[in-house]
């Protein structure tokens, strides 16, 4: 009774009948706070000239919309601490993430209120929760007041010293979760999809992934786990090791998948993806279709994760000539409600697989009546400006395409000046062994050129360059999977149909 007592008195004090939250105003100022706040949630305010107009009229002051909009921000703040937090659709983690994080806050609020007894008596319910949450910092904060409090206000030899080495272990916990999300920050700052082909400081790379990998062995937590797996797929990923890409993330799923009172399901998601773009490379096409159905199950729709699982199908059934299934998935993607939502180098991409299929149709490999218009090349190209600056990724992709299209359409003189143009882009951009592959295939086409477009002259020309671009793995170091959204080798034989036994 006594902390209860303690309690109320606080609470009476604080005079919290008059707490300033959203959702309890009366007339005057607050009702404008409330209609500011409903212009928003309906829709009808999306800058202040719109808001100052709808609650004040359209020649307002200025002074006195800064004041109530500011009345509204602390409303929503304090509103925080009353949000339901038994909704069904919080998950048993975020449930007590939230509650973690506000009965962590009321402790240190009542420690200052010098209400001792009440914040110790929270603060032992709580660290409960947050060492079976792994949630580190809050159980270091809670432990260090707690081991205060039962050596020097409450003596208690035995509680004193469980806090005391839960606090030493949870200091070096938080020091190895810091030093993993710095050297992630680190390595994400060096990274871009538009620079895929960047020469990376490997060496750095890997001396962090051997430092974590030693670490973990003494120290463990969801967040130590979670970059330390991260970085680890990275390291294999920009080494070119596939097969330990995909071993390092099952070994991942497998630490994940027993966790399940924690916010699991990202990281499975995560490292399901990796396994599938290394699936899509190693050529581990069985594995590859077992892991989409998994995570597909898991993925919100229209979510990040959901898009990028897409994209890891797609170009699976672009490598397997599941011609048809490419262009459904391309069309659920691009279809889709979110995908406008989605940053340019998420949604870019779609519109390269879309030239794909289009390029498809019209050699009909893909079994679908052709569209009325055909497609139209020149406005693809103005529509992929993000993936244009990757001279040794992605764009390698889209200037293939476009010399395909003109080929499949006969157009001779414009394939010239595109191959023509092609020779001085490769010179330029890809002269080295990480390019080798796209490089061989320029040369093919040139050589394609140079034999007038004649079918067999083009084969007697290209056979050794074919036989080097066979030999040569279809992902090099530092290479993007996106180059090859068709294996060079298939994309050969199609051109190759095209041709034929005479000048086009």
């Amino acid at each position: 009774m006594k902390k209860l007592i303690e309690l109320a008195k606080l609470v009476s004090k604080e005079k919290t009948k008059r707490v300033n939250i959203i959702g309890q105003e009366k007339k005057g100022n607050s009702s404008l706070t409330k209609k500011l706040y409903d212009g928003i949630l309906e829709g009808k305010i999306t800058n202040d000239k719109e808001a100052g107009a709808l609650i004040y009229g359209p020649k307002f002051d200025q002074n006195t919309y800064v004041r109530t909009k500011y009345r509204l921000e602390e409303k929503l703040i304090n509103s925080l601490f009353f949000i339901n937090l038994n909704e069904p659709h919080f998950t048993d983690f975020q449930k007590n993430y939230y509650k973690c994080h506000k009965d962590a806050a009321a402790v240190k609020f009542l420690i200052g209120k010098a209400a001792r007894n009440a914040a110790v008596s929270l603060a032992e319910k709580t660290i409960r929760l947050a060492v079976k949450y792994e949630l580190t910092e809050i159980t270091l904060d809670l432990g260090r007041i707690l081991k205060k409090h039962f050596r020097i206000y409450n003596p208690n030899k035995e509680k004193a010293n469980y806090y005391i080495n839960l606090v030493k272990y949870h200091k070096h916990v938080l020091d190895l979760e810091m030093l993993a999300e710095d050297f992630k920050e680190e390595i994400n700052s060096q990274f871009s999809p538009s620079r895929a082909n960047q020469a990376f400081q490997i060496e750095k790379v890997n001396k962090y992934e051997i430092i974590l990998r030693n670490k973990i062995k003494e120290f463990s937590s969801y967040k130590l786990k979670l970059n330390y797996y991260q970085i680890a797929s990275f390291k294999y990923r920009i080494n070119n090791n596939y097969l330990e890409v995909i071993r390092i993330s099952q070994e991942a799923l497998h630490y994940f998948e027993k966790i399940t009172n924690k916010n699991s399901v990202g990281p499975i998601a995560v490292f399901s993806i990796d396994i599938l773009f290394s699936c899509v490379i190693s050529k581990n096409h069985e594995l590859g279709s077992s892991i989409f159905k998994k995570v597909n199950q898991i993925v919100p729709e229209g979510s990040i994760n959901w898009f990028l699982s897409l994209e890891g199908y797609i170009l699976l059934c672009f490598h397997t000539h599941k011609y048809t299934e490419t262009y459904e998935l391309q069309k659920l993607a691009v279809n889709h409600k979110k995908y406008t939502q989605l940053p340019k180098q998420y949604s870019e991409i779609w519109k390269i697989y879309g030239a794909y299929c289009h390029f498809l149709i019209e050699n009909n490999k893909l079994d679908l009546p052709k569209e009325n218009r055909p497609f139209k090349v020149a406005k693809f190209l103005n529509e992929v400006p993000q993936f244009s600056k990757d001279k040794k990724g992605i764009n390698i992709s889209i200037l293939i395409i476009h010399v395909l299209f003109l080929l499949q359409r006969k157009k001779r003189d414009a394939v010239v000046d595109r191959i023509d143009a092609l020779k001085q882009y490769s010179y330029r951009y890809l002269i080295k062994d990480e390019t080798l592959r796209s490089n061989c295939f320029i040369k093919m086409l040139a050589k394609m050129v140079k034999a007038n477009f004649h079918k067999n002259a083009t084969i007697r020309t290209t056979k050794r360059l074919l036989e080097r671009l066979s030999e040569t793995p279809s992902a090099t170091k530092g290479q993007s999977q996106y180059v090859e959204i068709i294996p060079y080798e298939v994309l050969w034989d199609i051109i190759l149909n095209i041709l034929v036994n005479r000048a086009l």
